[in-house]
């Protein structure tokens, strides 16, 4: 009995078991099953198995060039080559692997083994990157070593071969490494980038690529090259030229700029002190906290007074709208008293003129700023506010440059309802109490020199493969110029007006403040040495001596003993094709008078340039 009852209970027990058995299985495979089939765990493993076994990279898309308008290279991107170690891989192999790495590798960095021997021995990384800027002829004799643990990665620089003539402050500069970006390397950035593609590639049990296992997933796409109005000759003119200035005068900057004054093109834009771009790219105009030195294009970025360079174009507009008469006459002693202010004459021997008073065309060429104060105070508030506004002295150019300044007017000039101060309103007659980037001068000086029309500056010839926009005109021949003014210009000056300012100008420079600006050719093509009339046009330049005060940096007043000289003007003075002005900031060395630093390399710079327009066939007297 008691065995049969053991038995019954034997055979309970065991289907308990073999119950609890199936249940449990079949629980494993439902659980087996799901986890077969999350994507989470599955994704897991499939990512570990991917990353051990298969290999991606994305090249980059190489950046479009900037270049001259001759097709020369201002800005350009090389492939160069980064070695990168394993470092557990390596150290697998021993000493002797440590030591032929190094002795390999320092054959390629000057033979510092004793640096690329510390750096290996302090790093266990899997990706120490121990050299770069590699050419790529470098790094094929490193990967034909086939050393284990070591890889060869192209990657894209950008690279500047004209760094020390070429424009720096206005071609900029850009690295894929670093967020900082200048000039036309910003301004242009969404066109001259390009843009990654995908590739794949399976490796072996080193974690080396397997040959032959690379595919494409996406082609990386090129940048845009953009092709500028800058000449290479000009722009290497300006360059030396101006720095022959910076070394004579010892001023804080320089900066020269060319323009074509009938389409508004940009031929040269120097800048003084220079940098080198590729110092940037580099990681070398950083500060030991990591700051970028700071670096700008004066041309656009800084806002001067344009003292006497102002005059003509106040007495051009003035005269041109019947507000004055040329033939009008006005007092110009030695000073003026307004208020419990003083106005005087530049030097204290300048005094033109009698008790009759001085016509329009000797106060612009003797440079009179009395007289020039009288014709401010004459026209009144709203009239001088609209004829330094017609030129656009007031509002940006529009160039494609970032962070372009804008003039100003002084602060009692602000609110149209409210009169200004007599002294504001004199001053302004000199080109005082007022501001302006020499980009906007030099736009303003276009207008005399093209026949009284506003032209938009521009640094953009060509976007390669860009599309055709209506209207506009494309200029690949090197000195080919645009004269179709009237499609969309506004008139600021009429023809009339404008030859009376050009007589002026021309007067400033043969008989007035501006004979330093006589280029040498000039001179020498002289029927005689007594009459500077009797030269050949072709050489004679037109223009204007300035003599600015510099502002303080707090707003309050002008600094002491500092002083902008610049000169504006064109050339030739019968037929303009060139637009050039010259500045320099507080000149230590010498005089600090416009005509005197900045009209000898106006003059220099027409001269060379003289030689590229006409060539060597230049003495010929008087021609007309």
């Amino acid at each position: 009995m008691n065995e049969h009852r053991w038995q019954k209970l034997q055979r309970v027990h065991n289907r308990i078991f073999f119950s609890a058995f199936l249940l449990g299985a079949a629980y494993l495979a439902a659980h087996l099953y799901f986890l077969q089939n999350d994507p989470r765990i599955t994704g897991y493993y499939s990512r570990a198995v991917h990353d051990r076994w298969e290999g991606r990279e994305s090249p980059e898309g190489r950046r479009g060039d900037i270049l001259y308008r001759d097709g020369s290279v201002l800005a350009t991107t090389r492939r160069l080559t980064r070695v990168v170690l394993d470092m557990q891989l390596i150290r697998d192999g021993g000493e002797e692997a440590v030591e032929g790495i190094v002795s390999m590798l320092s054959e390629y960095n000057g033979g510092n083994d004793i640096e690329l021997r510390r750096r290996m021995q302090a790093s266990r990384s899997r990706g120490l990157e121990i050299l770069s800027g590699l050419p790529a002829a470098a790094a094929r004799e490193i990967d034909e070593r086939d050393f284990r643990g070591v890889t060869t990665l192209y990657y894209l620089e950008r690279y500047y071969p004209c760094s020390d003539n070429g424009a720096p402050a206005t071609v900029g500069f850009f690295s894929s490494r670093r967020e900082h970006q200048l000039g036309l390397e910003a301004a242009w950035h969404n066109e001259l980038r390009g843009f990654s593609g995908s590739r794949e590639f399976m490796r072996d049990g080193s974690q080396n690529r397997l040959p032959g296992s690379l595919q494409t997933v996406s082609e990386e796409i090129p940048g845009r090259s953009l092709r500028t109005t800058l000449d290479p000759a000009i722009q290497l003119i300006c360059e030396e030229e101006l720095q022959a200035g910076m070394e004579e005068h010892n001023p804080d900057w320089g900066v020269a700029i060319v323009m074509d004054p009938f389409n508004g093109q940009v031929l040269a834009m120097s800048s003084a002190p220079d940098f080198d771009p590729n110092d940037f790219v580099a990681g070398r105009m950083f500060d030991e906290q990591g700051r970028l030195v700071s670096q700008q294009n004066p041309a656009v970025h800084y806002l001067v007074e344009p003292g006497s360079t102002a005059k003509p174009l106040l007495a051009a507009y003035a005269t041109d709208r019947g507000w004055i008469s040329e033939n009008q006459r006005f007092i110009c002693n030695q000073r003026i008293n307004i208020g419990r202010y003083w106005i005087t004459e530049a030097e204290a021997t300048h005094y033109i003129g009698d008790s009759s008073g001085v016509p329009v065309a000797d106060i612009i060429r003797e440079s009179s700023n009395v007289g020039m104060a009288r014709i401010a105070m004459k026209l009144g508030q709203e009239r001088v506010m609209e004829a330094f506004s017609s030129y656009g002295l007031f509002s940006r150019t529009g160039v494609e440059l970032p962070l372009e300044g804008s003039g100003r007017r002084p602060n009692s000039w602000l609110d149209e309802e409210q009169k200004w101060p007599t002294v504001s309103l004199a001053n302004s007659g000199f080109g005082q109490g007022f501001s302006m980037t020499p980009l906007q001068l030099a736009s303003a000086y276009c207008v005399i020199a093209n026949g009284g029309y506003e032209v938009k500056p521009t640094l953009k010839l060509e976007l390669e493969e860009a599309e055709p926009e209506g209207g506009m005109q494309l200029i690949d021949a090197l000195n080919d110029r645009v004269y179709d003014l009237d499609s969309g210009q506004r008139k600021v000056l009429s023809e009339q007006g404008c030859r009376r300012a050009q007589q002026w100008l021309a007067d400033v420079v043969v008989s007035g403040t501006g004979k330093k600006a006589i280029p040498e050719r000039y001179m020498k093509s002289l029927a005689s040495k007594r009459d500077l009339k009797s030269g050949n046009p072709r050489f004679l330049p037109a223009g204007k001596t300035g003599t600015g005060q510099i502002a303080a940096k707090d707003g309050r007043g002008y600094e002491e003993h500092a002083y902008l000289a610049s000169f504006a003007g064109y050339f030739p003075v019968k037929d303009p094709q060139y637009v050039i002005v010259v500045m320099y900031a507080h000149p230590r060395r010498g005089q600090y008078y416009g005509g005197s630093v900045a009209g000898p390399v106006f003059a220099r710079i027409a001269d060379r340039i003289s030689y590229l327009s006409f060539g060597e066939r230049a003495e010929v007297p008087n021609e007309t």
